[in-house]
């Protein structure tokens, strides 16, 4: 089912009337998250392409959390774990210019 509601566009599976299930949401300011949700939230594996950034990997409950990629506008690269929205415990962080 395909829904616009206050310029944000979602396809995808519903339970009840909370997003749930696998789908692709695109928000106003261009924001694309496309994977699995849980009551509404970004909930499982997917994929988050924000402010030129790019972040695939685990979701709970709507932040990143658990083990991703992240690829930055400028090119830096980081890989590892990630605990609400930020590098967490490991993971290994490399620059355009080859420097990690």
């Amino acid at each position: 089912m395909t829904t616009n509601l206050k310029g944000v566009t979602y396809e995808g599976e519903w339970v009840g009337d909370k997003l749930d299930g696998e789908g692709i949401n695109i928000a106003p300011n261009g924001n694309v998250y496309e994977g699995y949700f849980r009551e509404g939230k970004p909930h499982g594996f997917g994929k988050l392409c924000f402010n030129g950034n790019t972040y695939e990997g685990d979701f709970k409950q709507g932040n990143m959390t658990g083990r991703g990629i992240l690829k930055t506008q400028d090119g830096s690269v980081y890989e590892g774990g990630i605990l609400n929205s930020k590098a967490e415990g490991f993971g290994a962080l490399r620059r355009p210019d080859g420097q990690f």
